[in-house]
């Protein structure tokens, strides 16, 4: 959903999308309980920094911390990206990027900073961030560090109502076809017009690098607890004193002047406002750029949607089952409660993954047949999942197939699942349990798109989802948009993307083709 810009959707963190003041369930606790430490320590800086854009989510993402009950979460800052004219050049191609610099520019900022702590979600960005931390210990820059690893515990996360979740989903799918079709037409018409059009300057092919997100930039609001949140603009005292100091503190396509607003929120009793000159100007020079290295050729796109794929929603099968009813269901649960901090199932017994072949849906009774069963065994996988064993006349037709061991997941932990009875081995008997079922399949709308893949010589040919994606070529891709490179340049331009990919965690595969030629194509590789 990345492609159809579902992080950049404001909605996903509105009513009735969640709630408009979520209750401490949504919250994960281990982090807001580090969090608010760290928040009453006066020496201790505590921001929270994210890839999201300012003007889309910085409003939603302060209220939400700052209604939290009881205590809120007054960070220190709030650090976001801005949206950005995306015919201009920007700094950092990746989130990461962004990050490592704001961390850069905070310890330069701050300099008695000898202590970082860093939670993310994402194990490999903590492993980067590790390797900075582990760079900046060995040159004395900071004593120590520490990561966090933000585990989420799915048996206990919320979640979007699944009607709901589903509705945006495919408003977004749409809205990305749409940005399809009109590149589409673009295209034709550029090419139309580059056929009888000559090139009449051939020395000036090249125009400044293309934005590869839609990320860049910050602004910024100021939060103390006397006043409360301020936008800049409502206050040049601020603007002059701390405001100066953050946005000269952050990465310059952040911050370039003082007409720009900051994406940070501030409690001013941890800030020395007497730094903001040096820095402003330190960004100010930082964010020159050499118009002669920010060239193109004619057909430099603009937008990934150039790159992308139609996507077509496809309601397909995910699994054909014998679905609990409510009273079966609710016996099955008080025979086997569920254990602390697991997430309780016991709502079906599948009987294939995908659609189950017809002669197996007929010899069972045919979609909505009412199904008896017997539970007569219980099974688990120690610390994962736990599952009763099932038996049933009607159901003799399956005991040979794939899932020989008929059986209903009665609970999971937060990390397990159980996708195969095989792993468990011992089976423990219980008394008969009478369950019943009605036969019916389980929908889920899929995205297919037709994709393309590339021959050695960069030529495309049309393939089917069953198929293995291949890898792109990057070299093809880079001497397609890059013409004039030679030998060691196409080399060094191939180094380049591949540590771009390194820090996006794009992997080299078929279906990020469009990301990876968007980029490929707005480089200036020297």
């Amino acid at each position: 959903m990345a492609d159809c810009a579902w992080f950049s959707e404001p909605r996903t963190l509105e009513t009735p999308y969640i709630p408009l003041v979520p209750e401490n369930t949504w919250w994960h606790d281990e982090t807001i309980a580090h969090a608010l430490n760290a928040l009453s320590n006066k020496n201790t800086l505590t921001v929270l920094l994210t890839g999201r854009r300012h003007d889309r989510f910085s409003a939603r993402i302060q209220k939400l911390c700052l209604s939290k009950q009881p205590e809120p979460l007054a960070f220190d800052l709030f650090i976001m990206r801005e949206g950005h004219d995306s015919t201009l050049s920007r700094h950092y191609a990746t989130t990461l990027d962004f990050k490592l610099a704001v961390l850069d520019k905070l310890l330069q900022t701050f300099p008695h900073i000898d202590h970082i702590e860093i939670h993310d979600d994402r194990e490999r960005h903590l492993k980067l961030f590790q390797r900075q931390c582990e760079a900046m210990v060995a040159h004395h820059r900071i004593s120590t560090f520490k990561m966090h690893y933000v585990v989420h515990e799915r048996t206990l996360n919320q979640f979007i109502a699944p009607h709901l979740e589903k509705s945006l989903v495919l408003e977004l799918v749409e809205n990305c076809n749409i940005r399809i079709r009109n590149a589409m037409a673009r295209e034709v018409e550029m090419d139309a017009s580059r056929a009888i059009t000559p090139v009449t300057n051939p020395s000036n092919l090249r125009a400044e690098p293309i934005e590869y997100s839609e990320n860049a930039q910050t602004s910024c609001s100021v939060y103390s607890k006397s006043a409360g949140l301020q936008s800049i603009n409502e206050s040049s005292a601020i603007k002059e004193s701390c405001c100066n100091t953050l946005n000269a503190s952050l990465p310059s396509e952040l911050s370039t002047s003082n007409s720009i607003p900051l994406s940070n929120t501030i409690k001013t009793k941890k800030l020395d406002s007497g730094i903001s000159t040096k820095l402003q100007r330190q960004f100010s020079s930082n964010n020159t750029h050499s118009s002669a290295t920010n060239s193109r050729l004619p057909s430099r796109r603009i937008s990934i949607s150039n790159f992308r794929v139609l996507i077509e929603p496809t309601d397909t099968v995910r699994f054909t089952s014998i679905t609990l009813d409510d009273d079966s269901r609710s016996a099955l649960l008080k025979m086997f409660p569920t254990p602390d901090k697991w997430k309780p199932h016991a709502r079906h017994m599948i009987v294939s993954f995908g659609n189950a072949p017809d002669a197996v849906i007929e010899a069972i009774g045919g979609i909505g047949a009412r199904i008896c069963m017997l539970a007569t065994g219980f099974g688990e996988v120690h610390g994962r999942a736990q599952a009763v064993r099932v038996e049933s006349n009607a159901l003799s037709c399956i005991t040979a197939s794939a899932n020989s061991t008929m059986y209903i997941t009665l609970c999971v932990s937060s990390t397990g699942a159980l996708n195969d009875p095989s792993e468990i081995t011992n089976w423990n008997t219980i008394q008969p349990l009478e369950l019943y079922g009605t036969l019916e399949r389980v929908m889920i709308t899929d995205l297919k798109s037709s994709r393309t893949q590339g021959g050695s010589s960069g030529s495309l040919s049309q393939f089917d989802g069953n198929n293995v994606p291949k890898q792109v070529s990057i070299g093809v891709l880079v001497k397609k948009h890059h013409p004039t490179l030679q030998g060691k340049q196409v080399g060094k331009a191939c180094e380049a993307v591949n540590l771009w990919m390194s820090k996006t965690f794009i992997e080299n595969l078929e279906n990020n083709r469009a990301e990876i030629e968007f980029y490929i194509q707005s480089q200036s590789f020297q």
